[in-house]
């Protein structure tokens, strides 16, 4: 350990770790703003931005009718709606109502 800070007081290396805690803060915001600079200039260069590359949204899937009867539709993923459950209570086939796809 750094003699120095062994004849420190407690006071004194108690600033002495904040104003370190500080520009470690200020050194890594600078790196980040550094690294999104580069980031920016390679997605230019492959044609893109950078909102494109690190958009987090997902498209919405697209929702398919799988299942139709009379104005009911179903996509088949979820629960059940409760047109499917009286039929299948009934003893119905819902595969009777997929949707033949042209």
């Amino acid at each position: 350990m750094n003699k120095d800070f062994e004849k420190k007081s407690i006071e004194e290396l108690v600033i002495l770790q904040k104003e370190i805690e500080e520009l470690i803060l200020q050194k890594q915001k600078e790196k980040k703003a550094e690294l999104k600079k580069q980031f920016q200039e390679l997605a230019e260069k492959a044609g893109l931005s950078l909102d494109e590359i690190l958009s987090l949204k997902k498209e919405p899937k697209k929702i398919k009718i799988k299942y139709k009867k009379d104005s009911n539709t179903w996509s088949g993923r979820g629960r059940r709606p409760v047109w499917v459950a009286e039929l299948v209570e009934k003893g119905g086939n819902i595969e009777d109502f997929l949707v033949k796809e042209a």
